[in-house]
């Protein structure tokens, strides 16, 4: 049995998935946006990369990218979404092979100093 005064070890990463591109606050003309990024599940299989265009109201399935022999690598991951004017938050979210997927917000699995924290990565983006 592990002793408590040492701590907890982390053994794997967690499902974690990042928007690249665009940038945090991009200003983007109307019409089709390509949307790119990355997602990881440790020693498990990315098996489905969500991306929404409105912070989680709805969502579409984006084309991924990975290596199947390479289980700790990222899976990269695309999506052209159509973006009419005005303010939007996009926002991704990834699903393993064990059939999990990432909380909606960082109070979920809050934690003092932020460690594995995995909520949806959201981008706010303006639409002209």
């Amino acid at each position: 049995m592990a002793d408590p005064a040492q701590g907890h070890t982390i053994e794997t990463m967690p499902l974690n998935a990042a928007i690249c591109e665009p940038a945090r606050g991009a200003h983007l003309s109307a019409g089709t946006t390509v949307v790119r990024g990355y997602a990881i599940a440790g020693d498990r299989a990315v098996v489905r990369v969500d991306v929404s265009g409105d912070g989680g109201r709805s969502w579409r399935q984006a084309k991924m990218e990975h290596e199947a022999g390479a289980p700790f690598a990222w899976t990269f991951w695309t999506i052209v979404l159509d973006l009419p004017p005005g303010a939007h938050e996009l926002a991704v979210r990834a699903w393993d092979a064990a059939g999990q997927t990432q909380p909606s917000q960082p109070d979920d699995t809050w934690n003092y100093k932020g460690y594995l924290s995995t909520s949806w990565h959201r981008v706010p983006v303006e639409v002209t």
